[in-house]
């Protein structure tokens, strides 16, 4: 058998603002030159981009192809605004090389169609590598090509996608999908799918920063998020329910409390505040707040009288035990400390409860704005 041939003239070029494959349905970018077989390849008077004939495509799983080709750079919530479709490739086999000739690879891979930010049809599809490249060009299928296997999804509109973002920097397109706990009910876990529905493995929620949803806002409590407006459900850790809640929020009721108390009986007013802190902080340490849980923490309020001394070593304390989480904390406490003096007449030791407050968290206008 002879050596293949490498032409100039294969009749694909990639230009425009995004170097993508001109005239193709599919935005192909030009770095995926190398799969389309394409190389440069010494020649007189220098180096020429060449194809091998026949080509030996070799495309393969995690390849993506986003329409339009700019969604690549944008942030995820503005991307879904002019998102028209994703091509995912599932799993492949490259084409072989037998001398002079190919002998076909094959590709799966997800043709997601999206409308108004939402999934709203999904088709898997199994060809070769060959008409793979042919539904990139045209997007659609040759009539001579036989699909092996054509599968259509439920619409997907009921799952909105988002983007995670985590402590470290890195952003993740999801499908979320439940959530779950692991480590003996100690941590809590999100389920989620790829965009084209592929599963993932589970995602500590601990190490999400921020979730920016389809319509680009921007959730700074992941499971807070997670069980409002995504509508999943958070498991009861095992053991005594409302316990481990319990001793998530004492050290900052007691805080609060120390506010409150100051200044009469516990209103129905004061008492919101606290269950507001209350069900913010089990967001944030992702423990569920359920009804026997609140009952628990609701009899627990008439036992607690805590000192200015109390509220110093709930301050101190908090800040070693929780200083991964402690900036929004801090955050949570000067917002709700602030509503609390409101609702307070001032003076009876607000004020300097105020101070201790605003030192820990960072807060100078605190003690002086809170309660005018």
């Amino acid at each position: 058998m002879g050596k293949r041939l490498r032409v100039e003239d294969y009749g694909t070029e990639f230009g425009g603002p995004t170097k993508t494959a001109v005239g193709w349905s599919i935005p192909v970018p030009e770095v995926f030159r190398a799969r389309l077989d394409i190389a440069l390849t010494p020649r007189n008077g220098g180096a020429r981009w060449t194809q091998g004939q026949p080509p030996q495509y070799t495309f393969t799983t995690g390849d993506v192809f986003y329409d339009p080709p700019d969604v690549r750079s944008m942030r995820w919530g503005d991307a879904l605004l002019i998102l028209r479709r994703i091509v995912k490739i599932n799993d492949a086999t490259p084409d072989i090389l037998e001398g002079d000739q190919v002998r076909s690879g094959s590709v799966t891979f997800s043709l997601c169609h999206y409308a108004d930010g939402h999934v709203v049809e999904t088709f898997i599809h199994t060809v070769t590598q060959k008409d793979f490249v042919a539904f990139l060009r045209a997007g659609a299928f040759p009539e001579a090509v036989t699909v092996d296997k054509t599968l259509v999804s439920a619409k997907a509109g009921m799952a909105q996608a988002v983007c995670l973002q985590f402590d470290d920097g890195r952003r993740l397109n999801v499908i979320p999908t439940g959530i779950i706990r692991k480590d003996a009910g100690r941590y809590a876990y999100l389920n989620a799918t790829d965009i084209d529905g592929s599963p993932r493995s589970p995602i500590p929620i601990e190490f999400i920063n921020a979730v920016v949803d389809g319509d680009g806002e921007v959730h700074e409590i992941p499971m807070a998020y997670f069980r409002g407006a995504a509508g999943l459900s958070l498991p009861e850790p095992g053991g005594n329910p409302g316990e481990r809640l319990k001793e998530e929020v004492k050290r900052g009721l007691r805080i609060l409390l120390a506010i409150a108390n100051s200044d009469g009986p516990l209103t129905e007013k004061k008492r919101d505040v606290l269950f507001d802190y209350v069900r913010t902080r089990a967001d944030l340490v992702h423990v569920p707040a359920s009804p026997l849980a609140l009952e628990k923490i609701a009899a627990m309020l008439p036992r607690m009288r805590p000192s200015r001394a109390v509220v110093q070593a709930a301050l101190m304390k908090q800040a070693m035990s929780d200083r991964h989480k402690w900036p929004i904390h801090h955050g949570l406490l000067t917002k709700l400390s602030a509503q609390m003096a409101q609702l307070c007449s001032g003076g009876n030791g607000v004020d300097t409860i105020l101070a201790d407050i605003a030192a820990a968290t960072d807060a100078p206008e605190l003690g002086t704005q809170a309660h005018r």
